[in-house]
């Protein structure tokens, strides 16, 4: 983990990470739209890009889930799932 992921404000809450993630998702599907429409390619460029795309469109999906997520609050229960997973390995009760 770097110190930029767990102290930042805007990726330490779930819509802010979801948000983040998106725009870096479609950011890098634009910009393979463009690739494709200026420079003619071989088959492996063509595969390369295929991938920059699915890729990009992933990191869409996974913004839009970590947005979801956010906007029902579901990081409060993640973050009270690990303190209860933590004190009962630590052998302390409730």
């Amino acid at each position: 983990r770097t110190r930029l992921a767990t102290e930042s404000k805007l990726l330490v809450n779930w819509m802010g990470r979801g948000f983040s993630y998106s725009f870096v998702g479609l950011v890098s599907v634009e910009e393979n739209d463009v690739m494709v429409k200026f420079i003619n390619i071989s088959l492996a460029g063509k595969t390369q890009l295929m991938f920059i795309e699915t890729v990009g469109y992933m990191m869409v999906g996974v913004g839009v889930i970590y947005f979801t997520l956010g906007l029902s609050c579901c990081k409060s229960v993640s973050d009270r799932a690990r303190l209860d997973y933590t004190k009962r390995r630590n052998g302390e009760t409730a």
